[in-house]
């Protein structure tokens, strides 16, 4: 049975225990995404008994598969380095969930980002709670009512702007109750299908759904198949779209030297050819990332918005978002990144020996049950020389002991260690690695999050 709402959250931990008690569907194992569990009506009736903080900030909605949340990320560094007070709302959070809503704003020429406050947090938590009593038999669930507390802080924070990433899906994640100035559509591929659908068809159908009548909207290169679907739901709403790679155009060139090696970028609409710039976050691939971060911003210009043009420049080279192809150590590399999917981890790993010089790439490896598993272990098999199959403490972890099973099939020459222990996964990693190799976690970002969290005391991180 939920717990009820209290008059009043005293203290951050009783915020955070009511919190809990929501449906969470982020860590079970099966969620049928019909109108029973994901029912748009439902946050809308939150909304409205909230009075609609969502409409009280100018914002930008990001959906995808693949680097929605690198393309928040660096929209939002883009925003406030142009001199815009801004927010981001992501999920999931790595170690604290205070991650999850976010300020940022350029002070002294830097880009400033700041969680929300415990205190603030409280104060969202206290505004939302007596508009649960409107909707106790039909309660929201723990990404609902996470939603509504960001838009109420988001609010409360008087941003410019807020950069919202969808959760799951589009069409009928908790989000999708605004109405932004632009959405942008990362790469998108097979994940969550029990939700989505078992075809990149209608996976697409359910992202391209956050595009709103007359909005711009900006995509990352497709396969055929989903850029079709994108097309279609853009005519459709009469919305204006940029594809990175026909009208947003986009050219890169490494940086050369040692390692690690990043990416020179330049990147042009129809509108404007916006300067050269190092690509902030590791890897090729972020290159797109940055080019629909542009889009989104080329948008916002062409919507009427100022913004200090070289200042979004600068802050989009400060941008930073931990746990992908995160550098955390040298001597060995440790580099986290929390790719869950065929697509991503294989991003992953063509962008290693483009970024570092190393000898062998030793792997820390685990998943959620409900991913390729097959074909995550099949990426591996052709890359890693070494894995430590282990585990995170989410409730619906894969068995580590069936990914080495499936690696002795795909990999057999990759040499194969088991620990249900994430620590000592990490230690035997460490201790098997000499100072010139490579030592990837991956595979989920709960056990990023988790090796995160672990490494305060652990000190696998140097300088940590």
């Amino acid at each position: 049975m939920t717990q009820a709402a209290p008059t009043a959250f005293e203290t951050y931990a009783q915020a955070l225990d009511y919190l809990f008690t929501r449906t969470d569907y982020e860590r079970m194992a099966r969620v049928r995404h019909h109108a029973g569990s994901y029912d748009l009506g439902r946050m809308q009736r939150l909304c409205d008994a909230l009075g609609r903080p969502q409409d009280n900030f100018a914002s930008v909605h990001v959906a995808g598969t693949i680097a929605k949340g690198s393309v928040a990320a660096m929209t939002a560094y883009l925003a406030a380095g142009g001199g815009k007070r801004v927010g981001l709302y992501i999920s999931p959070h790595l170690v604290d969930i205070r991650e999850r809503i976010v300020l940022l704003e350029r002070r002294g020429g830097r880009v400033v980002e700041e969680p929300i406050s415990e205190a603030a947090f409280v104060a969202a938590m206290n505004r939302v709670a007596p508009a649960l009593d409107r909707l106790a038999d039909d309660p929201p669930t723990f990404f609902e009512l996470m939603t509504a507390v960001a838009f109420v802080a988001l609010d409360a924070m008087g941003v410019d702007l807020a950069v919202l990433e969808v959760g799951l899906g589009g069409r009928l994640d908790a989000t999708n109750v605004v109405t932004p100035r632009a959405a942008a559509i990362t790469p998108i591929g097979m994940d969550h299908m029990r939700q989505l659908g078992n075809t990149i068809e209608s996976i697409a159908g359910e992202k391209a759904a956050i595009i709103k009548p007359g909005v711009p909207a900006v995509s990352a290169p497709q396969r055929p198949a989903a850029g079709q679907v994108i097309a279609r739901f853009a005519r459709e709403q009469m919305a204006p779209l940029l594809t990175v790679g026909r009208e947003i155009s986009l050219s890169t060139q490494p940086t050369g030297g040692a390692g690690p090696r990043r990416w020179r970028a330049k990147v042009a609409t129809p509108s404007r050819t916006f300067d050269e710039f190092i690509v902030p976050l590791l890897g090729r691939h972020q290159a797109v990332s940055a080019a629909v971060a542009l889009g989104l911003v080329d948008q916002l210009l062409e919507g009427g918005w100022s913004m200090d043009l070289p200042g979004a420049m600068a802050g989009l080279e400060q941008a930073r978002w931990p746990g992908r192809l995160d550098l955390r150590g040298r001597r060995p590399w440790i580099v986290l990144d929390g790719a869950h999917t065929v697509e991503a981890l294989r991003a992953v790993l063509r962008a290693l020996p483009e970024t570092f010089d190393y000898r062998r790439l030793i792997v820390v490896a685990g998943c959620l049950a409900d991913k390729d598993r097959r074909g995550l272990m099949g990426a591996l098999a052709n890359a890693a020389d070494i894995v430590v199959a282990t585990q995170s403490d989410h409730p619906h972890r894969a068995d580590p002991a069936s990914l080495l099973e499936l690696l002795a099939i795909l990999g057999p020459s990759v040499r194969r260690y088991l620990s249900l222990s994430a620590p000592m996964a990490m230690d035997m990693a460490l201790n098997l690695a000499g100072p010139n190799d490579m030592v990837l976690v991956t595979g989920s970002l709960y056990l990023v999050g988790l090796v995160m969290k672990l490494n305060a005391e652990a000190k696998w991180f140097a300088g940590e």
